[in-house]
């Protein structure tokens, strides 16, 4: 059946559902990677988010942080004295 409509086996089952909880999960991730990003200047990489995000108390895996940040498109800036 999924031939031929053209759709993967998974997309079945996520028609009309609510969305998943890690998806949700991911979302209150974004926000507070996103406050981390903008609080460093832009410069800070998945690491350096993921420790900030840790001494707050908040969890999450470092590969974790480097994918919503590589899904939302969160480009590092570099330092103007790392530059030189």
């Amino acid at each position: 059946m999924c031939r031929i409509f053209t759709f993967t086996p998974a997309g079945l089952f996520q028609a009309g559902e609510p969305p998943i909880q890690s998806a949700i999960e991911d979302q209150q991730l974004l926000e507070l990677i996103k406050e981390v990003y903008i609080a460093s200047g832009a410069t800070y990489g998945a690491p350096g988010i993921h420790r900030e995000m840790r001494e707050d108390g908040q969890s999450g895996s470092v590969r974790r942080v480097a994918r919503i940040r590589r899904e939302n498109t969160l480009k590092l800036r570099l330092a103007t004295s790392a530059v030189k």
